[in-house]
């Protein structure tokens, strides 16, 4: 292979969604997120750890969560076009014969993995994913337009596997473990607040391209100093709970339970700073990654 197609092999590989690539199938490919789907299936595993949730119902329920978010990106990215145009944003958009294709075969996937959920989970999981698919296309044509309230619901849709998993086990399990319930309920409430700021900062970013849009965001009303607020409350909270849920839940001794607690608080503290005091998009994107990797990583050390 010559130096040149190298290259040009490498460059197609490592192509951003955020950048132009060559072709529709790749863009389609991009903007549909794969990227995401490991920490969807890690978050999933993590939450079925805590519940004792069937390993086979956890994978079909994370393919299914996969696939949803995957067709709730390209549909949202179809939507947003103006405006990522006007943030330097290249991705998918429907546009051709081809690109319609695409779209309409990754929605029958995304039915297709319901129904497969309805027989294999039960009501209470086919129910739920048909719930956060509906509300996946509401948010992308209106909820995300109304200041906070778009903010809420992409937070709570980030949660969806462990939540998803709790209210099965509520609803339709012979027997609950009220201390797994509670444990996962605590985790699920530091993911939100965490993703909550996390989905108020982006918006702080993309404030030109959602002002050409016609959208009002928390951004947009707030000063950067109160802002700032908005975040320390939010993530000082998520930290305080997640001290506390290790440090009194774990299945260790007290004393080891607090050192994880604390030693795992240092770092997502020390990353979270870099984070919020970047003005890179990307640097603060690729940092709270790893931060919303450290907490359902710390389940299974500490549980």
């Amino acid at each position: 292979m010559s130096k040149q197609k190298l290259l040009s092999s490498k460059r197609l590989v490592f192509t951003s969604m955020d950048e132009p690539s060559p072709g529709p199938i790749t863009r389609f490919w991009i903007s549909s997120r794969p990227g995401l789907w490991p920490a969807i299936i890690f978050s999933a595993y993590a939450f079925s750890y805590i519940l004792s949730y069937n390993a086979m119902h956890t994978a079909i329920l994370a393919v299914s969560l996969c696939l949803i978010a995957s067709v709730g990106f390209l549909f949202n990215d179809t939507i947003d076009r103006t405006i990522d145009e006007a943030n330097n944003v290249h991705r998918w958009c429907l546009q051709t014969h081809l690109d319609l294709l695409l779209f309409c075969s990754a929605v029958s996937l995304n039915a297709l993995s319901i129904l497969i959920s309805f027989y294999f989970l039960g009501t209470v999981v086919g129910l739920s994913l048909l719930g956060t698919f509906l509300l996946v296309g509401a948010y992308s044509l209106f909820l995300k337009k109304i200041p906070l309230l778009g903010n809420v619901v992409a937070a709570a849709l980030s949660i969806t596997p462990g939540l998803i998993m709790l209210l099965d086990v509520r609803f339709e399990a012979a027997w609950v473990d009220l201390n797994s319930g509670t444990t996962a309920t605590l985790f699920l409430i530091i993911g939100f607040l965490l993703l909550l700021s996390r989905e108020i900062k982006f918006d702080e970013f993309d404030e030109v391209g959602d002002r050409i849009g016609g959208r009002t965001t928390i951004p947009m009303l707030f000063d950067k100093r109160s802002l700032g607020v908005v975040y320390v409350l939010l993530n000082t909270i998520a930290l305080a709970l997640f001290i506390f849920a290790v440090a009194t839940r774990g299945d260790h001794p007290l004393q080891i339970n607090v050192r994880i607690a604390i030693l795992i608080t240092t770092v997502i503290f020390v990353l979270m700073i870099s984070a919020y005091r970047s003005a890179s998009k990307t640097m603060f994107y690729k940092t709270t990654r790893l931060v919303m990797f450290l907490i359902p990583l710390s389940i299974f050390f500490s549980f």
